[in-house]
Formats: structure tokens, C-alpha cells, sequence
């Protein structure tokens, strides 16, 4: 059994089937946004590694995108933030993957931290788990939310890394970049939480029977699989049709059907 840490917040704070239909394979569209934040993360994964080759390659590729002066702009307001804060990098971009026993059985958890860095904060140096995020609304209660507490969690058990602070390093705006620096302190007792939470999706997948939720349906991507799933999908007897939803929504999704090109007798 296996969890990501964006898909156990979206069974304990979304909605239970939506953690299914993600979990069983179901591609995301992406939106505008969400590459802008994608193209973002990619440049300065390369900044802080110091790939200098690939990142003028890539900020070449995207000189023709409308968004190509916020590109730049944050990359110029991340370099500022790295000496202001005298950023020391301790891991960089790295795909974790943890096993946990659980009853008889181990349930591996993986995530990818944007930065693990010593980070100079108020005149002293602390292992920070640093998130990227690319949006208006961030504001510092997501610090709050279990998958920046994930990462920290899987750094000290593979990496034998003490994390101390959890950061949101943000940069909002169109053309130009505001950049907000949200941190606070990790305490231990986080972590007991998270093992709790963990828990409760290992027993819930061992149920076999997922609960509709209806508080992010507005924004769902899958909200056509869900219309034709029963209110409680059980996995016993609901499997073979959910596993055929996702695949006729993923090639959808890869080749969109439209009335472009039909004659008039195909469009009638």
C-alpha cells in the first residue's frame, strides 16, 4: 500500500472518493496556473542546484510565454531571498520514499520536498523544509497542513535530517513577482498526529468503501466520474467501474474530442 502526501490531505480534509479516483491513476488537468507554478518550480530547482546550463537552456525555451517576466522576476527575488537568509542547501529536490510498519504489513509514503536548507532566520541557523508555491492565496495557516509536516517527517527517517522550521517561500503577481517568506517552529507532537492520520488511510483503504464528500466539488477535475458513481463506492463491487471511468476520462483528457474538422452530417 502506498500514499502520497497531497493525497492524504485530500481523503482527510477533501473528499474521500475524489482521494480514489486520484489514487486509481486519474490524471489532473492542468491548468494555466498550474504549469506557470510547474515552469516556476523547475527554474528554481535549477537555480539552487546550481545547474547554470539547464536553467539558461530552460529560461530560453520559455522567453516566448506570456509569463516569461514573472519567470524572470522570481528568479531575481529568489536569489536576493538566498543571501538575505544566508540559505545553506542541505537537499534539493529529492523524491523520498519511506516504508512504515503498520500492523503485519508496510505502507510506503513518498513526496518530493522542493528544499531542505539551513536557513539564517532571526540571526540563527535552522534545518528548514522549504515549499515553493506560485499563488495569490497563500496565506501562513498552510504551514499548517499535513504534507509540509510529511516531508519533514520522511527527512528525519531517511535522512536522519532534524528538521526545526517549516517555510512557504511564495511569489504571487503577473508580470512582476511579490515574494512572501512565511516559517514557523515544528514540534515533535506534529509528527505523533501525522502517524495517526496515516493510520487512518491505511484502515479506511482496508474498509474497501469510500463516502462522497461534496466541500471541493466546485473546482474537481473528476466531477464527470463521480456523477456516475453510487454515493458509497465500495471497492468489492464497484472496482471494474470505476478503473473504466478513469481510463475513458484519461484518454479524454489526451485527445479532447471536439466538433472541429467534422463535416455537417457528423456534427447533425
Amino acid at each position: 500500500m502506498k500514499f502520497r502526501c497531497t493525497g492524504l490531505e485530500g481523503l482527510l480534509y477533501g473528499c474521500p472518493v475524489r482521494y480514489l479516483i486520484d489514487s486509481r491513476g486519474a490524471k489532473s488537468v492542468s491548468s494555466e496556473a498550474a504549469q506557470r507554478g510547474t515552469n516556476t518550480h523547475t527554474l528554481l530547482e535549477y537555480a539552487i542546484t546550481q545547474q547554470h546550463d539547464k536553467l539558461k537552456s530552460t529560461l530560453e525555451a520559455f522567453k516566448g510565454e506570456k509569463h516569461f517576466p514573472f519567470y524572470v522576476s522570481c528568479l531575481d527575488q529568489f536569489s536576493k531571498w538566498i543571501k538575505e537568509y544566508d540559505v545553506q542547501v542541505l537537499v534539493a529536490e529529492q523524491l523520498y520514499s519511506v516504508d512504515i510498519p503498520i500492523e503485519s504489513e508496510m505502507v510506503k509514503l513518498t513526496g518530493k520536498p522542493d528544499l531542505i536548507a539551513k536557513i539564517k532566520i532571526d540571526g540563527v541557523y535552522y534545518n528548514t523544509i522549504v515549499d515553493y508555491k506560485t499563488s495569490s492565496g497563500v496565506k501562513e495557516s498552510d504551514l499548517y497542513k499535513y504534507q509540509i509536516v510529511w516531508y519533514a517527517y520522511m527527512s528525519k527517517l531517511i535522512a536522519n535530517q532534524s528538521i526545526e522550521k517549516v517555510a512557504i517561500l511564495n511569489f504571487s503577481g503577473m508580470k512582476t513577482s511579490k515574494m512572501t517568506f512565511f516559517h514557523r517552529e515544528l514540534k515533535p507532537i506534529e509528527f505523533e498526529w501525522l502517524e495517526k492520520m496515516i493510520q487512518y488511510a491505511y484502515y479506511t483503504e482496508k474498509r474497501g468503501y469510500f463516502q462522497k464528500g461534496y466541500n471541493t466539488c466546485s473546482w474537481c477535475d473528476y466531477k464527470d466520474i463521480c456523477k456516475q458513481l453510487p454515493e458509497t463506492v465500495d471497492l468489492a463491487k464497484d472496482t471494474n467501474l470505476l478503473m473504466d471511468l478513469i481510463s475513458t476520462y484519461n484518454k479524454s483528457i489526451a485527445h479532447p474530442i471536439t466538433d472541429m474538422g467534422k463535416s455537417n452530417n457528423e456534427q447533425k
